[in-house]
């Protein structure tokens, strides 16, 4: 562009001028971006179901990972992609038979950690 002054969107912005513009791109583009956010959250939450991102480890063998019964919590965290995604909380779960779960403490002589330190 040989102008840059010439260009539509080049003028003097404020506070006003700007909320007001992005109050007319929402009100005009509302129902696209909501029903846009709807399918991409309904997605990923249908995404997710496929996966299984907790497992259980066996008390006595660390290596060895439980489907259905009490260990031992390890979570694998998806957002964490420059660094170790997998967490070993050293808290005590049960899985139940329909893949849900319940932590139901922390290992013995394991650190504090959380909401585990607001405990005296």
């Amino acid at each position: 562009m040989e102008n840059l002054k010439e260009h539509p969107l080049y003028r003097k912005h404020t506070l006003d001028t700007v909320m007001s513009s992005l109050w007319e791109f929402y009100r005009k583009k509302f129902l696209v971006l909501f029903i846009t956010s709807f399918i991409l959250s309904v997605t990923t939450h249908l995404l997710m179901l496929n996966f299984n991102l907790t497992e259980l480890q066996n008390f006595t063998d660390p290596m060895e990972v439980l489907e259905i019964g009490q260990g031992g919590i390890n979570v694998i965290d998806l957002a964490n992609i420059y660094s170790c995604p997998f967490i070993a909380t050293q808290d005590l779960g049960t899985v139940h038979a329909d893949f849900s779960f319940t932590v139901n403490g922390r290992f013995d002589n394991s650190d504090l950690r959380g909401c585990n330190l607001m405990i005296v």
